[in-house]
């Protein structure tokens, strides 16, 4: 994951109304405009599957929402 992919899903879900915010343990707290629990996500991940597997966190906390069909 680079620092330009995480850039683009961060505006891709700010668009949507999500606040994204760095924790003072330098983490991203990805919080959703309905009522849900916040995600938390490494700032800087090392795992090359992190970032598909933080999108699909994100989708699945929409879906469980209802707010996402895709």
């Amino acid at each position: 994951m680079s620092k330009k992919d995480l850039q683009q899903l961060r505006r891709e879900y700010e668009s949507r109304g999500w606040t994204v915010e760095r924790t003072s343990n330098d983490h991203l707290r990805w919080t959703p405009p309905f009522k849900a629990t916040p995600v938390f996500s490494a700032s800087t991940p090392s795992e090359y599957r992190a970032f598909k597997n933080l999108r699909s966190t994100l989708r699945r906390t929409e879906r469980a929402a209802g707010r996402r069909t895709d």
